[in-house]
């Protein structure tokens, strides 16, 4: 019910803004948190303070300013930790394309010693060594 709210806050924020606005502001990723809030399962408290930092984070988008503010950064930015540390989730990852990217390194290492099931193996630990690092990266900022 609050994360339906908050879509469309967020909607009626941004609704006049360009394409490369909605990509400063990324505002793709706090729906995806938000999709990620309405489908958790975690207790009242951790959900709470998720969503009062994500009406935090869109309270502070500003559609007469093109670029965020130190006010929407760090509100995001302390969103993006909670989701991290609480769910495990982080809305920049992108695992999927590590994961691909390991496949495809994997099957080209395969193709190159001429065998698929030492190169695929190779392929998976490049894939989550990448996806390790960009999650070590959220941690530090």
């Amino acid at each position: 019910m609050q994360t339906d709210i908050l879509k469309n806050l967020l909607a009626q924020k941004v609704e006049s803004f360009s394409t490369e606005q909605k990509k400063q502001y990324k505002v793709i990723e706090l729906y995806k948190i938000i999709h990620k809030l309405s489908k958790s399962l975690k207790n009242s408290d951790q959900q709470q303070t998720a969503l009062r930092l994500l009406k935090k984070t869109i309270d502070a988008i500003s559609p007469r300013n093109p670029e965020p503010s130190d006010e929407f950064l760090t509100s995001y930015q302390a969103l993006r930790q909670h989701c991290f540390m609480e769910y495990k989730y982080d809305p920049e990852a992108k695992a999927t394309i590590y994961l691909l990217v390991g496949l495809l390194f994997g099957v080209v290492l395969g193709w190159i010693i001429k065998s698929f099931w030492l190169g695929l193996p190779i392929g998976f630990f490049v894939a989550f060594f990448f996806y390790y690092t960009s999650l070590n990266n959220v941690k530090k900022n």
